[in-house]
């Protein structure tokens, strides 16, 4: 099961990830003159998140209420100088994703911390060096709101059937199916924001 769950999350941060998933305008790759990492102690988060959530604004008519990253951009993001010197006045702890969020005026900051082994055994974040802000339903599926993505799921899905024993492994084996399909139903309520954490 966690195998399986490790691929479907693997499957969606690739789709999310997939500059070609959405119009040039909703992507911002911060590498090259003017365009710094947030990892460089002169980067501004803000900068960037920003005009982002302008962007989605334009399109959907509603601001993003998602912002989605990996380990690697959260800790870029968190630790900038510039974040810091804002929340420092409400706070002394360390800076948590919901404090992110409340800084950025969005319900959630979600970190996936997944990760995998490569072909040369290094282990991989899932989401890599990017951030995704999109808008996402707060009240599930439905036509009148826009969406960024769904995953659907065959209904009775994730199913673990019977546990077998294998005497050639001397294991029990338990098979399991999960039928799933991603699909980006709205890329204009989400903005990719690549290489953040450099």
């Amino acid at each position: 099961m966690d195998i399986l769950l490790l691929g479907a999350e693997y499957d969606q941060a690739a789709l999310a990830r997939d500059p070609a998933q959405y119009a040039a305008d909703h992507v911002l790759t911060l590498a090259g003159a003017g365009k710094t990492p947030w990892t460089n102690g002169a980067a501004n988060p803000v900068s960037d998140i920003d005009p982002a959530r302008e962007t989605i604004r334009s399109t959907i008519g509603r601001y993003p209420n998602t912002l989605i990253m990996g380990p690697a951009a959260f800790n870029a993001a968190k630790n900038s100088p510039l974040v810091i010197e804002k929340i420092k006045y409400t706070s002394s702890a360390s800076i948590t994703a919901d404090m992110l969020a409340s800084q950025r005026n969005l319900k959630r900051v979600v970190v996936g911390e997944a990760d995998y082994a490569n072909d040369q055994d290094v282990m991989v974040d899932v989401w890599g060096a990017d951030a995704i802000l999109a808008y996402l339903p707060e009240g599930g599926p439905s036509i009148h709101t826009p969406s960024y993505g769904y995953t659907y799921v065959l209904d009775g899905n994730p199913f673990v059937e019977v546990a077998q024993f294998e005497a050639k492994i001397k294991s029990w084996l338990y098979p399991t199916t999960y039928e799933r399909n991603l699909a980006m139903v709205g890329p204009g309520a989400g903005f990719l924001l690549r290489n953040v954490a450099g």
